[in-house]
């Protein structure tokens, strides 16, 4: 079989792990909320929304949702609240893996520790790709770049 792409590896992830962020119980509860708010306040602002900028919601910290919340107030585009474009994708290829990655990270271990932050930001497409494939082998953050 092929090499998935990173559409598949990310949507394989979210789906994967979405149980758990609705098995969080009461903390989840604090964040449904808000997301289900800025949701319905881009909606009425700018219309459809892309898929890739709902994920980006549903997906995102609490420090994310209180950022977008306060640059939704006067923020002309989609592109200044979240560093997308209207079409939902992100600045590059690479900085979208790299925050692809970052948002796994935190999906499925509830952290980002800063030496895997700081190697995720250094690293190519290609390691990018392995780590997230490592993540769904069940690798740990830590591991995600070792050579083997």
């Amino acid at each position: 079989m092929g090499r998935k792409s990173l559409v598949e590896i990310v949507e394989e992830v979210s789906a994967r792990f979405r149980h758990e962020r609705y098995a969080r119980g009461v903390k989840d509860g604090r964040v449904l909320g808000p997301r289900t708010m800025i949701l319905r306040q881009l909606r009425q602002r700018f219309g459809s929304l892309a898929p890739g900028v709902v994920t980006r919601v549903e997906t995102g910290s609490t420090a994310d949702l209180e950022d977008w919340s306060e640059r939704l107030l006067d923020a002309p585009t989609l592109e200044s609240i979240f560093g997308v474009y209207e079409d939902g994708r992100g600045h590059g290829r690479l900085e979208g893996m790299r925050t692809a990655l970052a948002q796994v990270i935190n999906w499925r271990w509830g952290f980002s520790d800063q030496p895997v932050l700081e190697r995720i930001d250094a690293a190519t497409a290609d390691e990018l790709v392995l780590a997230l494939e490592r993540v769904l082998d069940g690798w740990k953050p830590g591991e995600l770049f070792e050579k083997r």
